[in-house]
Formats: structure tokens, C-alpha cells, sequence
């Protein structure tokens, strides 16, 4: 788009016109006419700034409206104050077109106290130079410049100027508009204004904010300020309020009137010949489609393509358009003859449309003004294609093959359509961009570790003008320099980047243009203040900017707010870390709010071991109407934005991928820092007094780092010193109260030590200050579990899946919670999705082989603990797979628990029930001997549940003194444990073996956890072989409350209805045992319960 309408201002100093012409090759010297009412200049302003460059004295505008033409005189008085004051009076240029202007001097003097310098000729030879201002710009028209300079000038000379431009354009047929615009902003100490006019042709006039009102007579205005301080507009408002201090004068009656004028101009134009070269053009056009917005294409190409632009202002060049062939002809024209040429042709495709004039940089607040031709510097077409209007610009460049509905519309606030009748004008603003303008999309591959040389992928996506502009700026270069651009911009953005391979591609269609890079980056990551932890900045996640609404004193405190409109930028960044970075965080809030009309969107979040980062700012209006109260609100909120950091950090406990470690190992650390991460290296490797000699070292040379005694304290915890663990752990927390790496330890010591709650006031503390720290989520999982806080630790349970998919321990105790709730499909999907994240991992098979245990399918069970040992034979899996074979298949679960044992010997748990199963096969003196090496391997917690499963092996062969004596012993150690005295009770029930002792050990059981469904299950169980049904049958109502699917529940209190004669109850219950577990019927069997 260019402009190539006579419009512009002359500017001079503070003031400024319509860039008037003169009809003579040089000026003339003369007193001004008789119309000039002459003003005197005041000596100084009252309160004037003594260090302004420049003081105003006088500016003086009048106009004249008479046969001869408009004529407008100028005369300031200016005193310069400073030595730059000095720089900007240095020169007088003045222009004019001698086609259709005269421009008069009148007095051109420096006043120096009581002396008097004139300037003018013949004290000096006018320079007259005949030049384009604006010929790079393809501009021609025939302008004529005069350059005044003021020899001698010295700092507190006034330097006093008079001139008048008359104007006199035939094209205009009398027709006149003057606008004084933006005159008087800096302080003046006087301000004149005067217009004159014949009554018989009156002006119409307008003055806006900031003037005294005029004085007016028949065919007279006049305004006269004095002491004229300066104005400022509100700050941050659109164009229009700072059009004050402004007068505008104007003969036509409307819009229409001037739209009327203008587009006979054009109609003329744009009419081909009869034998026009044009015919040919049209016809092909016609051939290639019958869709008229493709045809419209099609000739806005012809016109943009073959055309080149140069605008001719000459003669009468300056408003009337070339015509169409002659445009043609010579293959060059400006706005107006393209407009023309593209007229022609649309109209000869049948396509209805009409020129629009436009103003490039002053449309705002043109509804506002007064009708007048100088207001516009361009011209357009309007055209109405099947219900839609295109504004096409011949002027503009590689439109060719774009479809029109991808031209964006211009921004220039209104347009003025020219009709023969009835033109108006019609706002001229784009909608709200539906595609970013730019969308950079970055994919990072740091998979083989965060500090290695990482791939990236870059593109960028540019659309609208800005992707033309790029596009054209490519073009122009060979392949060398165009390679080398395309890695210049993208090391411009992303300095530390090295381009291996860069590329762009235009889509001619939807002007599309995009940029791409392959290249290595190292990544700036950082250490995170007092921790172990990295951190990577990631500024171009970050949104707002510093915004300020606040406005200094002045007109208009109540204007809107301009908003950067169209504008929508977006950023997509994806980071792939190790696997090794699982528990990576990202530090930045979602943001999704609009601001002053200002749209701004953050999503920033990690999936596993991948970052993704999706941010955009996107401007919804042109304007934010508000108050100012809210307005300064809004601003804060911005600013806001802007001030809050994005980073993604790495778990605290990263260790970097296995080559980072050999390249990190192969160092030799200098700082405390690295001396901990190879500890922290050597502590995974095995190595521990390795890490603990490096975490000593760290210490010397840095002993008010808390960090450091935190990870010594681990290490030493591992190690199996617990007192010196707490002091270390105790001694970070004096140095940091916050030390990640002592709240965790501290938060394990007292796991380890059965402090439970001790553990969740911890870990609830710790994830205060770190939401995602999974290890203290997993932490207080574990501690809510073992003090049967099922929901509590559920809901930790699912919130660690989400933060690490790779917990194995969440999906344990979901599913656990899962069964105690009777959710067993839910539970059985546990160990499945358990599956499904991992694969490979043995352990995951095991998690899905116990809920099919439990189930009752446990011939499935097995088959799939035989995939989990052809994965990885362990120990525990061996032991589990013993335990879901069927009870005729001893021989199996002894050679199970032998592997079993033989990958760990020291499991008393494994040679329990490797001598359970010696005895179901007969062999009781292994037996007995498995059982008492059991007991001689258990720790101290573990002896209870030795003594209890010896006890029921002597129950179960009739030796029931010292069944006695063991389920004594055992009652001594599990004291006070609800579970241990609930196993007590169970193992009694299902031997048969002391009844009434079992029902008391029950008691005591429930009497420490009261709601607990297991012991009310093994209370009613005893209840069952006791005979007293009616409280069996209630106890297990009980139990079933909150297992309302417990298959062991329900087919005990079957059991208990059928023996009180209630058959049809009894079987419901039993048919609901069996559809929850199957092999239920199996088990009660085994008790010596049968229905």
C-alpha cells in the first residue's frame, strides 16, 4: 500500500497546513493583502521555561477564501533560547507546485533588542531547488522548494517569519478544506486565528478541545489567545483524542457531496476504449474461471504484477486518476491509476465495485470531521462479491494466487466509498486475528540428558503482511546471503542455538510464509539458590509487559485506551528430558484472562518426562473503555504478568542420564555442589561410603550449606545410622528451615520408625512448599495407609500417578483402597494400567497377579506371575505365585518358595509359608524345622507373626499345648497391634482351635480400630463357629459396610443364615460370595466350613 493522494502537511516548526501550490517558478517578495489583519507579537511568555530550546511568541494563522483561490497566511515569532534552539531555526523550506500555487514572502528578520536583520532578498538569493522529496518512494510531483537561512543567528534572537500560500486547483471547482492541525501544543504566548470567506460562499468550521471559542461575524472567525500553556493528550488513548487545538474549514455541505466530486473522477477513468489491449486480458481471466471472487484475483494480480508503481502528481496528477489504458500503456501508475485500471477490469468481469478513499496514518476520528479532500492520501477498491466486501489495493505486492479471503483487511478506521449519490463514510477495521500473525512452534530433545547438546526444531509461522514482507525480503537474495538471513534470525532469537540446516517455504494460497531450523543448543540450566535442584528460564513463556495507565492533567482523562489491534502472537515449546527427569516442575500459573481487550493464555504443565508450553497474547478490540481507577487495575494486572518468571526445574534427586553420569564421574568436582551431585551418583551406584567421603568434602569446603548435611544424612540413614542421620538432618534445618533434602530425610526417618503421623505433619509441610514433590506425596501416602486412612491416602495415591506414572507403590495402594471399598473391576484395571505404564517390569505383573488373587482367579494369577518371572525372577514374585496356587498343588508352592529362598534366605515370611505348605504335604518335621528357623530369622516386630503361624501348624496336628504356648507368646509381642492381634484371632478361628480365646483377642483388636472391616469379618467368623448366629449374622452386616463385596463377608454371614434356617437369604448371600471371589466355596473348605 502506498499513498499518492495530495494530502500531506506541510510542516514548519509548530505549525503546519495543506501543502499548498504556488503558480509561479519562484516566490514573490511582497506585503501581505489587504484580507491580512496584521498582530503583534507579545515580548515574552508569562511563565515560560527559560531552558526550552525555543520560545513561542507568536503564531499566527488566517485564511482567505476568495476568487483567486484559498490563500493561508503564516506569520511566528520565535526566540531561540538554547543552542539547540539555535539547530532547529537554522532553515526555512518551503514548498510549492508552480502548476497550481503562488507562494508570497512577506517578511523573513531576526530581531536582536532594538536592531533589526532583514533576511529576504535582496540582502540574500533565494535557494530554489526543483527536486522529489519522496522519489525513492516512486513519487513525482513536480514540487518546488525554497531554503531560507538565518546567517548570524545567536542564542536570544527572535526570528520573525510571514508568508502566504495561495492555492487555486481547477479539479476542485471552487470546492475548499482547510484543517490548522496540531498548532499550538507547546506553550505559545500568543495564539492567532482568523478566517475570512464571501457571504455568498460560506465555510463551513469546526474547532475541537483545547481553543477558546471563536468570535464570528457573517463571512468571519476570529480567536485570539494569549499565555497559551501546553496541552497534553491522555496518555496511551487512540489517535483521535490528541486532535485537539485543531480548526477546520470546509465548503461542502456532506460527505456525499465530496464522494460525488471524486467519483466522477474516477468513472471516467476507469472506461476502457472499444479496441483497449485490455479486451484481451479480460477475456483470458474469463476463461480461466467463472467464480467472480477468483476473477477478482486474478485482476488484482494483473494490476499489483504488471503494473509498477510511480505516482504522478504533476498538472493536474495530483487527484485526477490516470485512465485505465493509459495506465496500461506504460505500465507504471500510482494509487489512483491502479485503482482506475483495476476498476476497468472488474467492471468488465461484471464484479460491482467502487474507489474508496482512505487515510493511511490519520483515519481516527475521521467521522468526526469536516468533509474535505486533503484528509485522505490514498485510494482503494470496494468490491461485492456474492454478499462480502474485499478492499483490493493495486498498489500492494504478491497477492497473486491468494485467495481473498486471506487478504486482510486494512486498518485504516474509515473509508470514504465514492458514489454518485448518497457516499458516506464506513468504518474500515479488520477483525480480531483468528491465526496468530506468528506462531513459533519449538520442539527440544533432551532425552540423552539436560546438560548434553540437545536437537532442536524450530518453525515459525508467519501470516498476513508480516509473512509478504519476509517472503519479499527472501526473494531479493541469492541462496548464499538467503541462508545466511535464515541463520542470522534465528540465532537473533535464540543466541545460543547453532543452525545445522535452515529452510523456509511460501504458501502462495493462504500467504503463508514459514521459517525452519535444525540445529544443537546447550541448554542454560542453573542451579536453584541453596538446592540441588536445576532450573532452565523459559522467556518466551513469560506474558504482559511493564503497562502504565496513568495519565498526566489534560483533556480527555476519560478516553479509552488504544490496544495494539490486530495482534496475535503464539508460542509453542515442547522439552523432552530423560526419563531420568521424572518429577520435573514447572514454575508459572495457567493463564487464561483478558486484560484491556488483551487476551493472554499460558499452559504450561509436564506429562511425564515431556514439557509442553503453550502461550499467546491476542488483541480482541481496538480499544479498552474504562475507568481510569479500573484502567490503572487492569495496567497493574499486566504488569503483573510480566513480572512473574517461567522455568521448568529438575527433580530435586536428578542424577542425569547414564552419560551424563560417566562424563560427570570422569570429573573431578571443584565445588560443593558437584562434590554432592557425584555423591548423590555414587549413593545410586552402590557406592556409599564413596558418597559419603564426597558429601564430607562438600562440607569442608562449604559448612553453612544446608544441602549438603541434608544428603549426609540420607546416606548415613541407608546406612543404618539413624542418630547420626537426625543430627545431620537437624543441623540443615538450623542452617535452612526450607532444606528439601533434611525435610525428606526426616520425613523417611520417621517413616522407617513407624512415626507415622510424625510423617504426615512433614510431608504436609514439605508439600506446601513444594506441591510436586512426589517423594514426600509418596511419603505420606505410605503413612496414611498404615494408619487406615484409606482416603487420604488414596487421594495422595492419584496424585502421585499423575506427577510420576512410573510409582508402582501408587498403584499398590490404590488398588488396595479399591478392594477394601468392593470396587474389585477397579481394582483388577489397577494392576492393568500398572501394566500399561510399565511393560516391562515384573513387579507391574505382580500388582495385576494379586487383585486376580484376590478375585478368586487364581489360576490366571498364576500365568501372569509366570510373565512376570520370565521378565525378572525375584524373589517376591516366587512367593506370590506360591501363594495363588491351589491348595492341590503343594509340591508347586514348595518349589516356588525354595526359589524364592534361595534368592533371599533371610525371609521369614517365605519360610513360614514354606512350612505351612511342608505340612499340608505331610511332612512335618520339615515342617516344624522351617518353622523354627523362621522364627529365629524374624526381627523383632516379625516374631508375633512367626509364633501365631507355628502355633496354628501345632494346632493343626493336635500338639495344642504348644499351639498354647506359641499363640501365648505371640499375644505378648503383638500387644497393642490391631493387626498382629486381628492375625491372632484369625489363624485360632479358621484351626477351630480356642474359640473363645480367639473371640477375645478379636475384642481387644477392635477395641484399637473399631471400624475396621477386616477384624469385624474375623470377629464374625468366630461368632459363625461359636454357633451364636444371630451376632454373626450382625457382625458381619458390620463388616459389610464398608466392603459391601467382600467375598469372604458375605459367604460367612450366608453360612450363619442358612444354620439359623433362613435358606433363601443364605443362598442370595452365598450366589453374591461367589460372583466376588471365585474359589470362595474352596477356602471355607479348607476352614472346615461347608454350607
Amino acid at each position: 500500500m502506498r499513498g499518492c493522494l495530495a494530502g500531506a502537511v506541510l510542516a514548519w516548526c509548530l505549525g503546519g497546513g495543506f501543502n499548498y501550490a504556488l503558480a509561479a517558478d519562484k516566490p514573490v517578495v511582497a506585503p501581505p493583502e489587504s484580507w491580512v489583519k496584521l498582530v503583534t507579537a507579545p515580548v515574552a511568555l508569562a511563565g515560560g521555561s527559560a531552558s526550552a530550546a525555543i520560545q513561542v511568541l507568536l503564531t499566527d494563522w488566517q485564511l482567505n477564501q476568495a476568487a483567486a483561490g484559498l490563500s493561508v497566511y503564516n506569520h511566528s515569532v520565535l526566540r531561540a533560547q538554547t543552542p539547540q534552539g539555535l539547530g532547529a531555526l537554522g532553515s526555512l523550506q518551503l514548498s510549492w507546485n508552480p502548476n497550481t500555487d503562488v507562494l508570497t514572502l512577506h517578511q523573513y528578520q531576526i530581531r536582536r533588542g532594538d536592531q533589526v536583520i532583514d533576511l529576504l532578498p535582496a540582502s540574500q538569493p533565494f535557494t530554489i531547488l526543483r527536486r522529489e522529496r519522496n522519489l525513492e518512494a516512486a513519487t513525482l510531483d513536480g514540487t518546488l522548494t525554497v531554503t531560507l537561512q538565518p546567517p548570524g543567528l545567536q542564542v536570544g534572537d527572535v526570528l520573525e517569519t510571514a508568508y502566504t500560500l495561495t492555492r487555486n486547483d481547477p479539479v476542485l471547482q471552487g470546492q475548499v478544506g482547510e484543517l490548522f492541525t496540531e498548532l499550538w501544543i507547546a506553550p505559545a504566548a500568543r495564539v492567532h486565528v482568523r478566517a475570512t470567506w464571501p457571504r455568498s460562499q460560506p465555510l463551513r468550521w469546526r474547532a475541537t478541545d483545547g481553543l477558546d471559542k471563536p468570535k464570528t461575524a457573517p463571512g468571519e472567525l476570529s480567536l485570539d489567545m494569549r499565555d497559551v500553556a501546553e496541552l497534553h493528550g491522555p496518555e496511551g488513548a487512540p489517535a483521535r483524542y490528541f486532535n485537539f487545538r485543531q480548526l477546520e474549514f470546509s465548503s461542502y455541505a456532506s460527505w456525499a457531496e465530496l464522494s460525488a466530486q471524486m467519483a466522477a473522477l474516477f468513472a471516467e477513468a476507469s472506461v476502457l476504449a472499444p479496441d483497449s489491449p485490455l479486451n484481451a486480458e479480460v477475456a483470458r481471466i474469463r476463461a480461466v474461471s467463472g467464480e467472480p471472487k477468483v476473477r477478482a484475483g486474478l485482476a488484482l494480480a494483473l494490476v499489483e504484477d504488471q503494473v509498477r508503481y510511480l505516482f504522478l502528481g504533476m498538472n493536474n496528477g495530483a487527484l485526477v486518476p490516470a485512465a485505465a489504458d493509459l495506465t496500461w500503456t506504460r505500465r507504471f501508475g500510482d494509487c489512483k491509476g491502479k485503482t482506475a485500471l483495476l476498476l476497468a477490469l472488474l467492471h468488465a468481469l461484471d464484479i460491482p465495485a467502487e474507489p474508496a478513499l482512505v487515510s493511511t496514518a490519520a483515519g481516527d476520528g475521521m467521522d468526526a470531521r469536516l468533509p474535505m479532500p486533503g484528509l485522505f492520501d490514498h485510494v482503494l477498491v470496494r468490491a461485492h462479491i456474492d454478499g462480502h466486501d474485499y478492499w483490493l489495493d493495486g498498489t500492494r505486492e504478491g497477492d497473486a494466487g491468494r485467495d481473498l479471503d486471506r487478504l486482510p483487511v486494512p486498518y485504516f478506521h474509515w473509508a470514504l466509498p465514492l458514489l454518485p449519490e448518497d457516499g458516506a463514510l464506513v468504518p474500515l477495521v479488520p477483525p480480531a486475528l483468528d491465526e496468530p500473525s506468528e506462531l513459533t512452534t519449538l520442539t527440544i530433545d533432551a532425552s540423552a540428558g539436560i546438560t548434553m547438546p540437545v536437537h532442536v526444531h524450530g518453525e515459525k509461522l508467519l501470516t498476513g503482511d508480516g509473512a509478504l514482507e519476509v517472503k519479499r525480503g527472501l526473494d531479493n537474495l541469492s541462496a548464499e546471503a538467503r541462508d545466511r538471513a535464515l541463520r542470522n534470525f534465528w540465532t537473533k532469537h535464540y543466541p545460543t542455538l547453532q543452525p545445522k540446516t535452515v529452510g523456509d517455504h511460501f504458501d502462495v494460497a493462504t500467504g503463508r510464509q514459514t521459517l525452519v531450523v535444525d540445529g544443537e543448543q546447550t541448554l542454560e540450566w542453573k542451579r536453584l539458590a541453596a538446592t540441588t535442584a536445576q532450573y532452565l528460564q523459559l522467556p518466551d513463556g513469560e506474558l504482559g509487559w511493564k503497562a502504565d495507565a496513568k495519565r498526566q492533567p489534560g483533556p480527555h482523562q476519560d478516553a479509552p485506551y488504544a490496544v495494539s489491534f490486530p495482534y496475535y502472537e503464539r508460542t509453542r515449546k515442547t522439552v523432552i528430558l530423560p526419563s531420568e527427569a521424572l518429577g520435573a516442575t514447572v514454575h508459572g500459573s495457567a493463564v487464561d484472562k483478558t486484560v484491556m481487550e488483551m487476551a493472554f493464555h499460558r499452559d504450561l504443565k509436564v506429562e511425564r518426562n515431556i514439557m509442553i508450553l503453550d502461550v499467546s497474547t491476542r488483541a480482541l478490540k481496538p480499544e479498552y473503555v474504562g475507568s481510569t481507577v479500573d484502567a490503572d487495575t487492569a495496567a497493574a494486572e499486566i504488569r503483573s504478568l510480566s513480572e512473574e518468571a517461567v522455568y521448568l526445574m529438575t527433580p530435586l534427586n536428578y542424577r542425569g542420564t547414564a552419560k551424563e553420569q560417566e562424563l560427570f564421574l570422569a570429573k573431578v568436582p571443584q565445588t560443593p555442589e558437584g562434590l554432592v551431585g557425584r555423591a548423590d551418583i555414587l549413593f545410586q551406584r552402590g557406592d556409599k561410603a564413596g558418597a559419603l567421603a564426597d558429601v564430607e568434602k562438600a562440607i569442608t569446603l562449604r559448612p553453612d550449606w544446608a544441602p549438603a548435611y541434608g544428603v549426609r544424612g540420607y546416606i548415613r540413614m541407608e546406612m543404618g545410622d539413624a542418630k547420626a542421620a537426625q543430627a545431620d538432618f537437624d543441623k540443615a534445618l538450623i542452617l535452612d528451615p526450607a532444606c528439601q533434602q533434611a525435610m525428606n530425610g526426616n520425613a523417611q526417618l520417621a517413616l522407617n520408625q513407624g512415626r507415622n503421623d510424625d510423617t504426615i505433619l512433614l510431608t504436609t509441610r514439605m508439600l506446601q512448599l513444594w506441591p510436586t514433590d512426589f517423594y514426600a506425596l509418596g511419603q505420606r501416602m505410605q503413612a496414611y495407609y498404615r494408619l487406615q486412612k484409606p482416603d487420604q491416602a488414596f487421594a495422595d495415591a492419584t496424585e502421585l500417578k499423575r506427577l510420576d506414572p512410573n510409582r508402582l507403590d501408587a498403584y499398590q495402594v490404590r488398588a488396595n483402597v479399591l478392594r477394601q471399598r468392593g470396587e474389585m473391576d477397579a481394582m483388577l484395571a489397577e494392576g492393568e494400567a500398572a501394566i500399561a505404564a510399565r511393560p516391562n517390569d515384573a513387579e507391574a505383573y505382580a500388582l495385576k497377579g494379586v487383585a486376580l488373587e484376590i478375585l478368586g482367579r487364581k489360576d490366571e494369577a498364576v500365568a501372569v506371575y509366570d510373565r512376570a518371572l520370565a521378565l525378572k525372577p525375584t524373589a517376591p514374585v516366587y512367593a506370590q505365585r506360591a501363594r495363588a496356587r491351589p491348595a492341590s498343588d503343594q509340591k508347586g508352592k514348595v518349589a516356588d518358595l525354595t526359589a524364592a529362598l534361595a534368592l533371599d534366605p533371610n525371609r521369614s515370611d517365605y519360610l513360614t509359608a514354606l512350612g505351612m505348605a511342608q505340612a499340608r504335604l505331610g511332612d512335618n518335621v520339615a515342617a516344624e524345622a522351617t518353622f523354627n528357623r523362621a522364627l529365629s530369622l524374624a526381627s523383632d516386630k516379625a516374631q508375633g507373626y512367626a509364633l501365631i503361624n507355628r502355633g496354628r501348624f501345632y494346632a493343626d496336628i493336635h500338639r495344642d499345648q504348644q499351639a498354647r504356648e506359641d499363640f501365648a507368646k505371640a499375644r505378648d509381642k503383638v500387644a497393642g497391634q490391631a493387626a498382629g492381634l486381628n492375625s491372632l484371632c484369625w489363624e485360632q478361628a479358621t484351626a477351630g482351635f480356642a474359640l473363645d480365646t480367639a473371640l477375645a483377642d478379636c475384642d481387644a483388636a477392635l477395641k484399637l480400630q473399631p471400624t475396621s472391616s477386616s477384624i469385624q469379618d474375623s470377629r464374625a467368623f468366630v461368632l459363625l463357629r461359636l454357633g451364636r448366629y444371630d451376632e454373626a449374622i450382625a457382625q458381619y452386616d458390620e463388616a459389610l459396610k464398608d466392603r459391601a463385596t467382600s467375598g469372604a463377608s458375605l459367604y460367612g454371614r450366608g453360612l450363619a443364615k442358612l444354620r439359623k434356617g433362613m435358606a433363601q437369604e443364605g443362598q442370595a448371600d452365598l450366589t453374591a460370595a461367589r460372583a466376588n471371589a471365585a474359589g470362595i466355596d474352596d477356602t471355607f473348605k479348607d476352614y472346615g466350613v461347608i454350607p
